[in-house]
């Protein structure tokens, strides 16, 4: 026989994030103070266009995980 516990586990509700950044300086920053690594970036042939962001970083954190989505401009 199975006994099934009637204690009942409390999940929070995901909480999202959203940033977009646009100058070359706050992207750099944002990766090191959010991944805590230093990365060298390059925008050597990446056609800059100004109405789109040079990095967009969305996070889905659900406690005890999460989902991060990073989404840069390539050729």
């Amino acid at each position: 026989m199975i006994t099934i516990g009637t204690t009942a586990t409390y999940l929070e509700r995901p909480v999202r994030s959203h940033v977009e950044l646009c100058d070359p300086d706050a992207v750099c920053e944002f990766l090191e103070s959010t991944y805590g690594a230093r990365l060298h970036l390059s925008l050597k042939g990446v056609a800059r266009r100004r109405d789109k962001p040079l990095l967009t970083h969305t996070r889905t954190d659900a406690g005890p995980f999460a989902i991060d989505q990073v989404q840069i401009p390539a050729n």
